[in-house]
Parts: C-alpha cells; structure tokens; sequence
C-alpha cells in the first residue's frame, strides 16, 4: 500500500480494505496497521464484493517497472503509432 492511497484514510479513521495476491504483503499490511485496515486476498468473489460494497475504490492493477516486459511492450504499443507518424512526416532544418 502506497502512503498516499490508504494510510491517510486510516488516519482519517475511514474504513479501509486493501486486497492483494501476495500474502506476504498482506502480514506486513496487518502487523503496520492492526485493526485499522482491513486485509483480503484477491480473488474474483473478495474483489466483486469489495468493489460492491465500497463508497470508493481506488485500485492498481500494474506498477509501471514492477513487470519489465510487460510494461516495455505496453509502452511501445503506447508509442509507437505517434513515433511513426511523426518520421513519416520527416525532418527539416531552420
């Protein structure tokens, strides 16, 4: 959990549940916050009634360099079709 997304709710005393694969990540979740934030492993069922229940859901699916290979070729297919119309326009000089 970043500091900016949930451990400034927490202070606010708002309700907060942070769901995750990793269950390492979520015991050290538990052991930072206690009681105060509510841990659930991430699967379709703790995810669609997490999301129902919710007021807000703030959510983060990939973070960007946390998969190299995927997120290079997200970023090229991002890219590419710009890069490619800005050589087929060429370059000139001033």
């Amino acid at each position: 959990m970043a500091r900016s997304s949930g451990a400034d709710d927490v202070d606010l005393e708002a309700e907060v549940t942070i769901l995750d694969k990793s269950l390492d990540r979520l015991r050290q979740i538990d052991q930072q916050y206690g009681r105060r934030v509510n841990t659930l492993y991430a699967n379709i069922d703790t995810i669609e009634q997490a999301v129902l229940d919710a007021d807000l859901v703030i959510g983060a699916v990939l973070v960007p360099g946390a998969v190299a290979h995927t997120s290079t070729f997200a970023l090229n297919n991002a890219t590419a079709p710009s890069v490619l119309a800005l050589a087929d326009k060429g370059c000139s000089r001033r």
